[in-house]
């Protein structure tokens, strides 16, 4: 079953096209990472698999996954009903507009590097609005059809840099996670207060429930909002560079207590050596060989498993530095050492 697709897609920024021809699919249940160079458009295209863009050409759709569990337990009013939905910046906008909780998936490809193999999946419930055909009957809907709450009781998207209110405490703003999935009455009750605390706990700020934002530090800032990625339970998460400001044990521990939250998880990571060993699949986001950087769009130029989509040729291609993975002399697990490429002028 499919949880995420992208077909011929093209995003824009301020007027100019950075990505173009994106095809991706992202598999039920799988972790997937999505990499390349600064610049080269990775948020730009984790946010189009958010449904936060919507691409100027192609298609993003979002599978059945998960909805029987996400509106199973009825807790949620039925779509349009004027309810308030989180936005990106954690402030309350009118259902039915292009908003988005803000919080994040697991993902996974089940192609070769450098290819995107395409699978079907059983069809489901919600089906593309007004149309038949195949996408109905896989199951998969254009995000730009879906309401917005909707797709925030689906999916989870925690941005790169996000606005915490200052005068909330850690708790409360935790607690903006349910909206999505409660009805506005049912809101604060002790199963809330249980979620919230247990997300608390897994980013380790069980402890700071009633700290006001404000007294956070940039890290534990950072894990407060992940945890209102997770209360929000979600069957997708996507993640926007989830490790920045974390220390290294954070770094090392945080990728699996998202993943153990949530079915499938895509995420944004500029640490190569914690890609190689955390995710299914990796994505490159970058240029093909002879592209103008400056001038032309980006692509995602390989799909694979980890330790072939940063084999040494394409981390010297996409990268420009020379690489080699070696095994860990106690663990079952390959690190990942970079080194300036052979060719590269002396410092």
């Amino acid at each position: 079953m499919i949880a995420l697709r992208l077909e011929g897609v093209a995003a824009r920024l301020g007027g100019r096209v950075v990505l173009r021809d994106v095809d991706l699919e992202v598999p039920d249940g799988m972790r997937l990472g999505i990499i390349g160079v600064n610049g080269a458009g990775k948020t730009t295209l984790l946010r189009v698999l958010a449904g936060v863009l919507t691409p100027s050409a192609g298609r993003a759709l979002i599978g059945d996954v998960g909805r029987e569990a996400v509106a199973g337990a009825g807790t949620a009013p039925p779509v349009g009903d004027g309810t308030a939905v989180i936005g990106e910046a954690g402030t309350a906008v009118p259902a039915g507009t292009d908003a988005t909780a803000t919080f994040s998936a697991t993902p996974a490809a089940t192609a070769d590097a450098g290819t995107v193999a395409a699978s079907g999946g059983p069809g489901g419930g919600f089906g593309v609005a007004g149309r038949g055909g195949p996408l109905a009957s896989e199951g998969l809907v254009d995000l730009r059809r879906m309401p917005a709450r909707e797709r925030a009781r689906r999916l989870a998207f925690v941005p790169q840099e996000d606005i915490v209110t200052a005068d909330l405490r850690v708790g409360e703003m935790v607690a903006l996670g349910r909206v999505p999935q409660t009805r506005p009455w049912a809101r604060g009750g002790r199963a809330e207060q249980d979620l919230v605390r247990d997300a608390l706990d897994a980013v380790g700020l069980a402890g700071r429930i009633d700290t006001a934002c404000d007294q956070l530090s940039g890290g534990e800032r950072r894990r407060a909002v992940l945890a209102r990625g997770l209360v929000q339970r979600c069957p997708v998460m996507l993640l926007d560079e989830p490790t920045n400001h974390l220390d290294v044990a954070w770094q090392l521990g945080l990728l699996d207590v998202l993943a153990a939250q949530s079915r499938t998880l895509v995420a944004t990571v500029h640490d190569l050596d914690l890609a190689l060993r955390f995710f299914d699949r990796l994505a490159v986001v970058g240029w093909h060989p002879g592209a103008d950087r400056a001038t032309e769009p980006a692509t995602v130029v390989a799909v694979g498993p980890p330790a072939e989509v940063l084999s040494s040729a394409h981390l010297e291609s996409h990268f420009g530095v020379g690489s080699v993975q070696v095994p860990h002399p106690t663990r079952p697990q390959l690190h990942l050492l970079i080194h300036p490429r052979e060719d590269a002028p002396p410092t």
